[in-house]
């Protein structure tokens, strides 16, 4: 199955695809504060529930995706209001990593109280008002978890990210004015994954397309890939 995963442009982004390795979150670092809410239950059963995903012994991690690339929302939340990237991947290159892989459940109430609930049964549960983000998720401890390199098929830069920024001795001065230093360096970083041709060959290169008679993203052909150095 192939997935998507929105990235802001960070160095951690950066870390993340050069050395196969991506980042399970806790529920509480997550952007929807309703996250295990949980129907029919007292305040003291739910922080129970929310207190066992923080076992560091047990599963205590999420890794989320999208079956869409071109989600306008998702571009402008998780993917720097389309300064990001998106990493495209095939989840059966990875039965390890994408393990506990399930599809999330888009509902007008939270699921039910049980004594014998568990945290998986309510991390796959969202609000109504998500479901255009078809999600995914991966549970797993709170880390840091190599994937295998085929897993990675592709990277696509988003509509506003500042392209061939790296192909010069020095980034453009006026992106230093636009943004902090930190910024700068993760947009050059990434860029030089395909100018420098960083990732394995298996892993193919777009950007998204805005054009005027439609409120949809398309994709751009494939890139040609410089030889590598």
């Amino acid at each position: 199955m192939r997935l998507y995963k929105y990235f802001a442009a960070t160095n951690w982004t950066v870390d993340s695809l050069l050395n196969n390795r991506f980042y399970f979150s806790k529920f509480n670092e997550l952007n929807d504060p309703c996250e295990l809410a949980i129907l029919g239950c007292t305040k003291e059963q739910s922080n129970l529930i929310k207190f066992k995903f923080l076992d560091p012994k047990g599963p205590n991690g999420i890794f989320c995706l999208s079956e869409k690339f071109d989600n306008l929302h998702m571009w402008t939340q998780y993917a720097d209001g389309h300064k990001g990237i998106v990493v495209e991947f095939e989840t059966d290159e990875d039965q390890d990593f994408f393990k506990e892989l399930g599809k999330v459940d888009y509902t007008p109430t939270p699921p039910s109280f049980s004594k014998e609930m568990k945290v998986k049964d309510v991390i796959y549960s969202k609000s109504l008002d998500s479901d255009k983000e078809l999600e995914w998720r991966v549970f797993g401890k709170n880390e840091l978890r190599k994937v295998n390199p085929l897993a990675i098929k592709s990277i696509i830069f988003g509509y506003r990210f500042p392209r061939s920024c790296s192909t010069t001795t020095n980034p453009p001065s006026e992106m230093f004015e636009m943004f902090p230093k930190e910024k700068v360096e993760a947009f050059v970083e990434l860029d030089k994954l395909f100018w420098n041709n960083l990732m394995p060959d298996t892993v193919d290169y777009y950007h998204t397309i805005v054009e005027h008679d439609t409120y949809n993203l398309k994709l751009s052909p494939k890139f040609e890939k410089p030889e590598r150095k």
